[in-house]
């Protein structure tokens, strides 16, 4: 019995020596697992911060050179402004002048050789002043007022309708709101080569533009047209795709099996502030 009991003690000092030695081994060894967690996700947080600098960075130059570009876009179209004044002001005013005189030329008054001759001349005077009209609105740039975004996609559609066999056509829901000037701008210029590509390769008989601004925070820019290929077969063009990408905005599209190009752009808008209007411009 007493070798018994003391069994049990030399067991109890044991187990008690053992748990002792586990606890001070696991207490310094869970200190430095903390800790290495800790630096673990120290050095996450800011392994994450450096590459939202990074993302930051790369998007503030693409929105400087986008910026730069189409500062440059402006100065050339200033230029192409002046150039078609120029050429107006100079011939615009001599051509129907000449017209004018060569109708004072009558038949009666000189022989038939002579009056044809003066009628060939007048001809081609009249379609050199055709001619003429169509290279400055070709030269003269087309202008967007950013307080009216929607009316100035509609003047340039306008300028582009029946043009082969096709209608253009922009609509708006909602009430407008304020938006920036490079969204405003990236909007146009979606809308210029959309256009562009349907007149050069489309089939369509309607192509439609449409300013949904019926969610608050959200502006939906939907495009569609009638044409009669699979939507697979029309893909959108690397710049637009790149200028919505620039925006923030995302290209939602439907079926594959959908005949005619529809899609939806969506473009993320800052919070409306319970003081600030929701209506004034469309930018800023």
């Amino acid at each position: 019995m007493p070798q018994s009991t003391d069994l049990f003690i030399y067991i109890s000092f044991l187990l008690f020596g053992f748990l002792l030695g586990a606890g001070c081994v696991w207490l310094p060894m869970k200190r430095r697992v903390k800790t290495a967690l800790r630096h673990r996700a120290n050095m996450d947080i800011a392994l994450t911060a450096i590459k939202k600098k990074f993302d930051d960075l790369t998007k503030q130059h693409a929105m400087d050179k986008f910026l730069e570009e189409e500062k440059i876009a402006r100065a050339v179209g200033l230029e192409r402004k002046r150039i078609a004044a120029d050429i107006h002001d100079a011939l615009g005013s001599l051509l129907p002048s000449s017209q004018n005189r060569l109708s004072l030329i009558k038949k009666d008054s000189v022989d038939e050789s002579t009056y044809l001759s003066v009628v060939n001349i007048k001809a081609a005077v009249a379609n050199i002043s055709h001619i003429l009209r169509s290279v400055v609105q070709g030269i003269k740039p087309l202008e967007l007022n950013f307080d009216k975004l929607d009316e100035s996609i509609e003047l340039f559609l306008q300028n582009h309708n029946g043009q082969r066999g096709i209608r253009f056509v922009v609509r708006q829901k909602g009430t407008p709101r304020k938006i920036s000037e490079a969204l405003s701008i990236s909007i146009y210029r979606i809308v210029q080569e959309l256009v562009a590509n349907a007149i050069k390769y489309s089939d369509c008989w309607l192509m439609s533009f449409t300013l949904d601004w019926e969610q608050s925070d959200k502006l939906v820019f939907e495009v569609w047209d009638d044409g009669q290929k699979v939507i697979t077969e029309r893909e959108t063009s690397r710049s637009v795709k790149k200028r919505v990408a620039l925006m923030g905005g995302q290209i939602l599209r439907p079926a594959f099996d959908v005949k005619g190009m529809r899609f939806h752009i969506t473009f993320q808008l800052p919070p409306v502030l319970p003081n600030q209007p929701i209506n004034v411009t469309v930018a800023d």
